[in-house]
Order: C-alpha cells, then sequence, then structure tokens
C-alpha cells in the first residue's frame, strides 16, 4: 500500500500548486508590451498564476517546447507546463512534439494540442474563435463531444445560446501575432508577412 501510494504522488501532473515558485516558461520577446498587476518581467521567468497584458505583444517559451505568443489586451492564466487558459485576447501556439497534449481552455471550449501551430482568440462575451494553422487539435466544447480541427479549419463557439460550428479559415486577427511567434520582433525595409495558414500550391 505504501508503495502504491509513493507511485502515485510521483506521477506527473499538468497542474503546478497555486503560488508555487517553480519556474515553467520565459519570456523570449516582447514588442510594446505594458503589463498589469505585480508580474515582474525583469527575469523573464514565468510561474504557475495569471498574467494580464495590457498591450503590445509578448511571446512566452514554455520549458517544455510550448510557445505561446499573446496579443494584448488579454488575460492568460498558467496552471502547469501543459494547462493554461485564455480568459480574453488572442494568442497563437506553436506546439513541438515534446508538448503534445498542451492544453489552452476558454469559457467555450478546451483547445488540446496534437502537434501544430494554432491560434486563439476569446472576446468579451466569451465567443472563442480557434484556427489551426498546422498540424491538427482536439476541440472540447463543455457537455459536448469532441471534435477534431485539421490545418486550414476553423469553429467558433460561446456566448449566449450559441453552439459549436464551423466557420470561414480566416488568420487575419493573428497577423500582428505570427511574426513575434516565429522570433521576428522588428523589421526595416519592405517586408510582408504571409498570412499563417496551410501551405496554399500555386497555379502551373
Amino acid at each position: 500500500v505504501v508503495l502504491l501510494m509513493l507511485g502515485w504522488f510521483a506521477l506527473p501532473s499538468n497542474r503546478t500548486s497555486r503560488g508555487s515558485t517553480a519556474v515553467i516558461a520565459h519570456v523570449t520577446h516582447q514588442v510594446d508590451a505594458v503589463w498589469l498587476g505585480e508580474v515582474d518581467m525583469s527575469s523573464g521567468e514565468i510561474t504557475a498564476g495569471l498574467l494580464e497584458l495590457q498591450s503590445g505583444i509578448a511571446r512566452l517559451d514554455f520549458d517544455n517546447g510550448a510557445s505561446v505568443t499573446l496579443q494584448g489586451p488579454a488575460a492568460y492564466e498558467i496552471a502547469g507546463p501543459m494547462d493554461t487558459r485564455l480568459h480574453y485576447g488572442v494568442l497563437t501556439a506553436r506546439i513541438p512534439e515534446s508538448a503534445v497534449g498542451f492544453t489552452v481552455e476558454t469559457s467555450a471550449m478546451d483547445v488540446v494540442d496534437l502537434g501544430t501551430a494554432f491560434g486563439v482568440s476569446v472576446d468579451a462575451e466569451g465567443v472563442t474563435d480557434v484556427s489551426v494553422f498546422e498540424g491538427a487539435v482536439e476541440v472540447r466544447p463543455p457537455r459536448s463531444r469532441s471534435n477534431l480541427l485539421l490545418e486550414g479549419e476553423a469553429v467558433r463557439g460561446g456566448g449566449i445560446g450559441k453552439q459549436l460550428a464551423s466557420v470561414q479559415f480566416d488568420s487575419t486577427v493573428f497577423e500582428r501575432v505570427w511574426p513575434v511567434a516565429l522570433g521576428v520582433s522588428q523589421t526595416k525595409g519592405a517586408v510582408r508577412f504571409v498570412r499563417p495558414g496551410p501551405p496554399w500550391a500555386l497555379p502551373e
């Protein structure tokens, strides 16, 4: 019995106790970022808790390899290395194999990564849009069956009386975030970033 109990407590958890000082992620890029609250960004180290980005863009690189880029205004809560929640705002996520299963919760659905790049936006009413740039994600609405969302697909859910529904793939809302997600904080000269999305075939 003692051995079983020790094994149980040794199992890894997606959540980190609130107030823990364990570093989960680092802020690696910021563009005009203004943070609210008592968050100290001088070291760039992020522990479990709520992050409120008033304006600007910030990229968080998790120690497990996941990369999340926020665009303010946004409220993003980190419960653990694999468990996060977007209360409102815009984010993109790039998830390698080492972090498959990384989850972004919203009031409308949970978005579970299956090895991909995707975007999530949540407005003031809780309406959530999810767009998949590469790979696939599993979308889990409350009290409803899960849905597999593939590259180039998008869904919308949340809000009063609204059901989860497919919508046209449109990455416009993520255009400002995407360059920073790729590690480009500023540019000089004439540079145009292609919207994130599936590789479009050029006509022959």
